[in-house]
């Protein structure tokens, strides 16, 4: 009897910590991934091509995923099945303009903002060579154009 209960005793702190441990790694590992037909019906794109997580600030949250065809990239929320405030929203980038002399202050300013963060990851040959415009939209409208 005094058997059984020891082995109780070592057995319920061993699975509960197997427990926390196997939540935890399934939460790091865990990549909520749109659906693509969810995400081809609110966009109005045929065969969306994913090309993974995408940070932004034109969403409610910073996290989101990528897509893009011929025509451009669609950046929706990686939480879509969420809904509510977080669904019928997306960025549409369309194709890029070149980029004129007019540009070089523009350019200057870019290269300038994000120089440290490029060359800490070793893309000292990236130059910018065409503008977009982003256009945000939420329930069907577009809500911002930049």
């Amino acid at each position: 009897m005094k058997r059984k209960w020891l082995l109780l005793l070592i057995a319920a702190p061993v699975l509960f910590v197997a427990g926390i441990v196997a939540f935890g790694w399934f939460m790091w590992v865990y990549e909520p991934v749109p659906n693509e037909n969810e995400v081809e019906e609110m966009v109005g794109a045929d065969d969306l091509t994913k090309f993974g997580e995408v940070e932004g600030s034109y969403l409610l949250t910073p996290r989101n995923y990528g897509y893009y065809d011929d025509e451009g990239i669609y950046i929706v929320k990686q939480y879509l099945d969420k809904g509510g405030e977080y669904g019928d929203q997306y960025v549409y980038i369309g194709e890029g303009m070149r980029l004129t002399d007019s540009d070089e202050r523009a350019i200057s300013q870019v290269e300038a903002k994000y120089a440290e963060r490029l060359l800490q990851n070793h893309y000292e040959n990236l130059h910018v060579i065409s503008k977009h415009k982003m256009h945000v939209y939420r329930d069907d409208e577009k809500v911002e154009e930049d």
